[in-house]
């Protein structure tokens, strides 16, 4: 993009974005500036976890984040410069740019970006200043402005979403899940985070009836902290949590699909870490986030898989048993964790 569109819309940020989506691309940017700007919270946000994934999977660069604050023509003259041909690039993150003093100065005074420079990402909440803007487009930066969707075009964006977190789902399942959680953008990844570890070893098409039992409002935070209770063995508290979670208005089974995901990505993590797999080709195989299998690396060390098989067993007879109504749902829970958190 060579200019600011006078009125951004979610086709620009399409536009923009896609022509990030591929990893080589950041490494082939004529400008060592991109500009992610907007009124959308979300896309901005969104638009950087994008490129910090490019970054570091595709590209082979490093990330390091900045504050604003703290920029200097001099500071910004050096993380410009790349210091050695056989170091790799790094891409250096700005957020709340507009806080940086005097930034159309600062980009004015920066050096001509050479070859093989590093990037440097300036996230704006809301639009640039003029004087940001004259100097951005003078450097040729790479515009991604950021506008929240239409209606009409959330599902377009709730497709690239639910691919991002490796899921496929058929045209029923998107209806629902917009019927479930409404068009808050950031509630609807929040949902598609937590059926990604549901259905993380799923790979098939997923369909309205697949979704229905595990839409609620979990927050991607609560199931990450069973997660971590799961993997220290923390049986009482990962139970309190349960029986909240439960007292709140969470389904069973919802709440058992974690469970059962919780087992099997620990059955997969110690047969590859058997076999002497990288954490790297670990994250790949399994189809997890890197830092997700970093936590289950740390905590399942000297884990025997008996007792995962034995939890795994366990969900599935809790499944068919809550599906017939032939158990509560804090009972049929806590049967599962006594598996978990056994000793031995």
């Amino acid at each position: 993009m060579t200019a600011f569109p006078k009125k951004p819309s979610f086709r620009d940020w399409q536009a923009a974005a896609g022509n990030l989506g591929k990893g080589e691309k950041l490494s082939t940017l004529k400008s060592g500036f991109v500009a992610v700007y907007g009124s959308s919270e979300f896309l901005v946000g969104h638009s950087v976890a994008l490129l910090r994934k490019h970054a570091t999977e595709l590209s082979g660069m490093a990330v390091t984040p900045l504050e604003a604050s703290t920029l200097t023509a001099e500071s910004l003259n050096a993380i410009l410069s790349q210091g050695s041909l056989f170091d790799p690039k790094t891409l250096y993150i700005v957020r709340r740019a507009e806080q940086a003093k005097g930034l159309g100065a600062l980009l004015k005074a920066a050096r001509t970006v050479p070859d093989g420079a590093n990037l440097v990402v300036l996230a704006f909440s809301g639009e640039p200043l003029a004087a940001v803007k004259t100097e951005l487009l003078e450097r040729e930066a790479h515009l991604v402005p950021c506008a929240d969707p239409y209606p009409s075009e959330v599902p377009v964006l709730l497709r690239k979403l639910a691919e991002a977190h490796r899921l496929r789902l058929a045209p029923a399942a998107y209806e629902l899940l917009l019927e479930t959680t409404g068009p808050d953008l950031a509630k609807l990844d929040q949902e598609l985070l937590k059926l990604g570890l549901v259905f993380s070893e799923h790979q098939g098409e997923l369909g309205a009836q697949d979704l229905a039992p595990h839409l609620g409002v979990l927050r991607e935070d609560e199931a990450f902290a069973l997660d971590r209770l799961l993997l220290a063995r923390q049986g009482a508290k990962a139970q309190a949590l349960l029986t909240n979670l439960l007292a709140r208005g969470e389904k069973g089974l919802a709440l058992l699909g974690i469970l059962a995901g919780h087992c099997r990505h620990s059955l997969r993590l110690i047969e590859l870490n058997n076999r002497g797999v990288s954490p790297a080709d670990m994250a790949s195989a399994m189809r997890l986030p890197p830092f997700i299998v970093k936590s289950y690396a740390q905590g399942l060390r000297g884990a025997e898989p008996a007792r995962y098989l034995d939890a795994l067993g366990r969900c599935q007879e809790v499944d068919t048993w809550l599906k017939r109504s032939q158990i509560r749902e804090d009972l049929g829970l806590a049967y599962v964790l006594e598996a978990l958190a056994a000793d031995g």
